[in-house]
């Protein structure tokens, strides 16, 4: 009938769905990352009371930002280790925070561990009502989703979109991928550059926001 979708329209169709697909996934592939940063940040500011938890996610966060300003080449190979350290602190903040609410637990901590519940308030335990709890255990469940998917979807490819291996024909889905070659040259011979990269320069680069000279 005249109402059928022709051939060719489903054709165009398709193929506006695969590059949008395409563009939506180098969108998260440069991205991504830095909505988890952001994420481990506001993690260790949010609440009212400072807390050892907080300490550390705001320790994580200096961790990968100072790196990534002092060697390019060290960033990219704690990478993998340090989502995972990510993970895992989250997930233990988890089963704390969660098994800290049940009876007796309190008293556990004092007596076995001689932790005084003052210091069980400064490290991050404490009971809470059902809508406090919900919104305590939601912030590290966040971040280990985040962070896993990270891990296992982009990590690979954000390494690939920033170097791609030598003498190797890579197919990223994302354009431009000649703009991150600087940056390695930059890591490798300070000396013959005009100056190191600044924080906000190497993050536009690696997003492709920054413009082509």
């Amino acid at each position: 009938s005249d109402l059928a979708p022709r051939p060719d329209e489903k054709v165009k169709e398709s193929q506006f769905i695969t590059k949008a697909a395409i563009l939506f996934d180098a969108f998260l592939t440069r991205f991504w990352i830095w909505i988890v940063v952001i994420t481990l940040f506001a993690s260790g500011i949010a609440g009212q009371r400072m807390t050892g938890f907080r300490i550390i996610y705001m320790a994580l966060f200096l961790v990968f930002l100072l790196t990534f300003q002092v060697s390019w080449k060290a960033w990219k190979k704690m990478m993998y280790g340090f989502w995972l350290t990510v993970i895992i602190y989250a997930m233990v903040i988890l089963v704390l925070v969660y098994t800290y609410q049940f009876d007796r637990f309190p008293q556990y901590w004092s007596e076995y561990l001689n932790i005084s519940e003052t210091l069980q308030g400064d490290i991050g335990l404490e009971k809470y009502q059902t809508g406090d709890l919900f919104l305590h255990l939601a912030i590290p469940t966040i971040v280990v989703v985040m962070t896993v998917l990270q891990l296992h979807y982009f990590h690979s490819k954000f390494l690939a979109l920033i170097e791609p291996p030598e003498g190797g024909n890579v197919e990223v889905d994302t354009p431009n991928v000649r703009q991150y070659e600087n940056l390695e040259e930059s890591d490798e011979s300070p000396k013959s550059t005009k100056g190191k990269k600044s924080l906000f320069s190497k993050i536009l680069s690696m997003t492709g926001l920054s413009k082509q000279e």
